[in-house]
């Protein structure tokens, strides 16, 4: 069975685990829209493409920003090579969907803004 990130770092950051308390469920292990994706739970397999997640004790940005320090980990090397060439186009995948939510979102932020200022 294929480990999800909190699984092989220990990180204890997943739903109920020993550090969400302390620090947090980290959201890679809450983004459910990637669940299923490179055969992971929510974005557990995926993690490289969830903005803010807590690798090696420091918070990670966005996709762009952090998949230099992912490649040099022990978890997205693993990944890709056990999920063969599709893992590649399913990061793309996600990317575009997370990129177009995120557009949407900050779209509907103006549109209530603007609807609210004129009120």
């Amino acid at each position: 069975m294929p480990q999800n990130c909190w699984e092989v770092k220990q990180c204890g950051r997943e739903p109920d685990g020993a550090k969400t308390l302390e620090r947090g469920v980290c959201p890679a292990a809450a983004e459910a829209r990637t669940n299923g994706i490179n055969r992971g739970k929510n974005g557990g397999r995926c993690c490289w493409a969830v903005a803010g997640t807590l690798c090696g004790g420091k918070r990670q940005g966005i996709f762009a920003q952090k998949l230099s320090n992912c490649m040099k980990r022990d978890f997205y090397l693993p990944v890709m090579n056990e999920e063969g060439s599709g893992a590649a186009k399913k990061t793309a995948e996600i990317l575009r969907m997370l990129q177009k939510e995120q557009a949407l979102r900050s779209l509907h932020k103006v549109d209530g803004a603007r609807a609210f200022a004129q009120s």
